[in-house]
């Protein structure tokens, strides 16, 4: 069933957190050759918050399999940005991709009623996902916009990626549905549940160029 796959998601989820170790400890090793032993050291310790945050996402999942109730609080949404961008950064930067993040409307900090860890769990899975249709991209681009009115918030992630197709773009909420090559096709199912259990919804457009957008309201 759904919730046997989403716990199985747990592995998917946590992919990304344990390839930034994985490049992090790498790169500790050459700078341990190159006797530069401060800075192997604050890599060292990124990799305990890596670790940190894959014990978050882990019992999050675990929660969220079983349905729990989220515990929704006044957040900055910035904050959720923030973590986001620190899991997902190196690989934005490994690719050369030109990542912007833009405030629409007023200039102030954003707040909603939300759960940092499951926005910023969504915005990591979205970030990756713009990350992966960039692939062979000349000029490849990020664009996170975020807006706020009296009674919405909304959070947009822009890529100017290959975009999904019509074909394929009422399929994308699908369990198991998947244009990659490995995954389990469950990262978007998870992540739009968790927003329609804040409260919110989760969208899709294909752009008419090409490259997508996601809507996070």
């Amino acid at each position: 069933g759904l919730d046997r796959a989403l716990a199985a998601g747990v592995a998917h989820e946590i992919n990304q957190p344990v390839a930034a170790i994985r490049a992090y400890a790498d790169n500790s090793v050459v700078l341990i050759d190159r006797k530069r032993s401060g800075d192997a050291k604050a890599n060292l310790g990124i990799i305990a918050v890596l670790t940190e945050k894959i014990d978050v996402i882990t019992n999050e999942m675990k929660d969220f399999s079983r349905k729990s109730q989220s515990k929704t609080e006044i957040m900055d949404l910035q904050a959720a940005i923030d973590g986001a961008l620190f899991l997902t950064g190196w690989r934005v930067r490994a690719r050369g991709i030109a990542l912007t993040v833009t405030r629409k409307g007023d200039s102030g900090e954003i707040f909603a009623h939300g759960d940092k860890a499951r926005i910023e769990q969504v915005l990591v899975n979205l970030i990756n996902n713009a990350i992966d249709a960039l692939e062979g991209v000349s000029q490849p681009s990020i664009q996170i916009q975020t807006s706020a009115t009296r009674n919405k918030v909304m959070l947009t992630v822009i890529d100017n990626g290959h975009g999904i197709g019509d074909q394929n773009a009422q399929s994308i909420f699908s369990p198991f549905f998947t244009t990659k090559k490995t995954g389990l096709g469950l990262g978007l199912v998870i992540s739009r549940d968790i927003v329609t259990e804040l409260g919110g919804e989760l969208s899709f457009e294909s752009l008419p160029s090409r490259g997508s957008k996601f809507f996070m309201s």
